[in-house]
């Protein structure tokens, strides 16, 4: 685990917001769970799913423990922005106003332009309508006039010359009815809005350069190690050396409050393997009925897991571990 841990050389950024750290870089999420073996918790919504709550996306929540964890290796650097945005001025407002109104002037002129090219578009299809119909009509009529002289007795033998010029003008009309279906089909080049789409508020100030402006002004409050809340007693403190303890045995860690626990041991990542272990924290000297240890046991057995009491030895201050496999008849 520690040679997975020196493949990170520049701390990453972990934000407070009431006293939650949450990451918000894509890049520093992947970093963490991949290299740190960090497990987290992603509580963002996505924008087309925001009714699905089995799929999440950014931030990155961190446990305690794992903050602690991090900050102790060197890992991690807590940065706290709740009170350090400055006030904009009033020149600087004017500035974001005014280019935010070009911004929506000009998509207002391109979506006239594409307006007017789909209008020009139409009326061409409607001209070019009329004048097949106008032909069409013109064939019709020049095919009643040939079957009333064909009809006609008198008139039954028409000169070569009238036929040729026939042929010519149905031709013709031919030739221009091919034109207008290749006109129709003429190619038209839209406008294609250049309309911005962030993924993350980092890309965003980086990409605008009013906003990045104003908010590089900002003194970011980088908070120290010793100065992080956790652990803040001594019930929180074995807790964590436990969590570190098994981190540094190369298992990765959940909450276990869904099954009664304090963690969730799994020998690799969850996406991966099942928990092993359900560890249940205790104090060193700290007496429990057998009843409990029956009970923890069987509700392991039932979810395919072990049990896994857990304490630090004040004396040594060395983690103390008993496994608790059931093998009764269920």
């Amino acid at each position: 685990m520690q040679d997975i841990a020196d493949t990170t050389n520049t701390p990453i950024d972990i934000f407070i917001v009431n006293n939650e750290c949450l990451v918000w870089d894509e890049q520093d999420i992947f970093k963490i769970r991949t290299q740190l073996k960090l497990i987290g918790t992603l509580i963002g919504s996505l924008e087309d799913l925001k009714n699905l709550s089995t799929l999440n996306s950014i931030p990155f929540y961190l446990s305690p423990y794992e903050v602690r964890l991090g900050l102790d290796k060197g890992w991690f650097r807590i940065i706290d922005e709740s009170k350090s945005y400055p006030i904009p001025t009033k020149e600087s407002l004017n500035t974001f106003v005014s280019k935010r109104d070009d911004r929506i002037k000009q998509q207002i002129q391109q979506n006239s332009i594409e307006r007017l090219k789909k209008q020009q578009e139409f009326q061409n299809e409607d001209k070019q309508k009329e004048q097949k119909e106008k032909k069409l009509k013109k064939l019709q009529l020049k095919k009643q006039k040939q079957e009333e002289l064909n009809s006609n007795s008198s008139n039954n033998n028409i000169s070569d010359k009238d036929k040729e010029e026939e042929q010519e003008e149905i031709k013709q009309d031919s030739n221009d009815n091919n034109n207008n279906k290749k006109q129709k089909t003429t190619h038209v080049e839209y406008i294609n809005y250049n309309i911005p789409i962030y993924t993350s508020t980092r890309e965003a100030i980086e990409n605008e350069p009013e906003s990045k402006e104003w908010r590089d002004q900002r003194e970011k409050k980088v908070i120290n190690s010793n100065e992080y809340y956790f652990p803040n007693n001594e019930v929180e403190k074995i807790k964590y050396k436990v969590f570190r303890d098994l981190y540094e045995k190369g298992y990765c860690l959940t909450s276990g409050l869904k099954f009664g626990g304090t963690f969730l041991a799994y020998k690799g990542d969850p996406f991966l393997y099942h928990a092993a272990y359900i560890v249940i924290i205790k104090q060193y000297d700290q007496e429990f009925q057998s009843l409990e240890l029956i009970k923890s046991a069987r509700l392991a057995v039932n979810v395919n897991k072990n049990i896994l009491f857990a304490s630090i030895d004040p004396t040594t201050n060395d983690a103390y571990y008993i496994i608790a496999e059931w093998k009764g008849v269920t």
